[in-house]
């Protein structure tokens, strides 16, 4: 998975004092032009004189917290009060719009002290939350920035991008591929829709899938297919849906959904069925 931010460790420690305060840092970073779900967000830090509980948090640009981690792994006492720091990996889940203004960073615990590493360049936000929650990181008291760089980045998973889908166009119940990227190697929670509904699925991997066209269409359109994963929906493919299929002319319109067949004494009409994946459809 990709990561967005400043994944070289750097060199300069520095550290958060102030141990009856609540101490927020970040640094502001663009989502990717994708757009994509943030599992998790990483630091180099360490305690300062002592181990320190930490939340990794996102905040959007208005200084608005979007998403916190629980708290741990207990960072580690850097060394001689200063350095010694190492990447920490902290889970959470929030799904960026593409291209996306965040603030990305940490929260410590109240009663602790706690430090990151940077090298020089870029922006920095700091902030003292004496409420002992997680608060605004640009209006909250004690807040300024600062030039830096800090070993801080999050790691995300773009969105299911569809590539491809043959054929174009089909009756209900007909089997159709759909080729891209970022489908996961198995299904899981993952679902594919024609024009709002859900298709029936035959087979799932990262790059392919195939799946049967839903029998709820009762007239002939053209719908978006799209893949859904990880709490994230793929760009639009465009399908045909056929309905009726056969059409025979009865004498005085074409009929969509029966056909005449031989009983054996007379012709009679018969509705036309679909395979929906799992039992024939009538159609007519």
């Amino acid at each position: 998975m990709p990561n967005i931010g400043n994944t070289a460790t750097p060199s300069d420690a520095f550290s958060f004092s102030g141990i009856n305060s609540d101490n927020e840092f970040g640094i502001p970073l663009t989502m990717a032009s994708t757009g994509g779900l943030i599992t998790s967000v990483s630091g180099y830090l360490a305690g300062h004189g002592g181990s320190a509980n930490v939340v990794a948090a996102i905040w959007n640009s208005s200084g608005v917290a979007l998403a916190q981690s629980a708290y741990g792994p207990t960072i580690p006492a850097g060394t001689g009060g200063r350095g010694g720091q190492g990447w920490h990996t902290f889970s959470l889940s929030y799904v960026a719009s593409p291209n996306q203004s965040l603030i990305v960073g940490f929260w410590r615990a109240p009663s602790q002290q706690w430090e990151w590493t940077e090298n020089s360049g870029g922006t920095e936000y700091f902030a003292t939350n004496t409420s002992g929650n997680i608060g605004n990181i640009l209006t909250d008291s004690g807040h300024y920035t600062s030039t830096g760089s800090p070993g801080f980045y999050f790691t995300y998973t773009p969105p299911p991008a569809i590539s491809g889908i043959n054929p174009t166009a089909g009756q209900v119940g007909s089997l159709v591929q759909i080729t891209g990227s970022g489908f996961n190697s198995s299904q899981g929670g993952g679902y594919v829709t024609f024009g709002g509904y859900t298709a029936l699925i035959s087979s799932w991997s990262d790059t392919s899938i195939w799946c049967y066209v839903p029998t709820n269409f009762t007239t002939t359109q053209t719908v978006n297919v799209q893949v859904a994963q990880n709490s994230q929906v793929s760009n639009a493919a465009s399908f045909t849906v056929q309905v009726g299929g056969v059409k025979i002319w009865n004498g005085s319109t074409w009929g969509k959904y029966k056909v005449k067949v031989w009983n054996g004494t007379a012709w009679v009409w018969r509705p036309v069925r679909a395979w929906d994946g799992s039992n024939w459809i009538r159609r007519g």
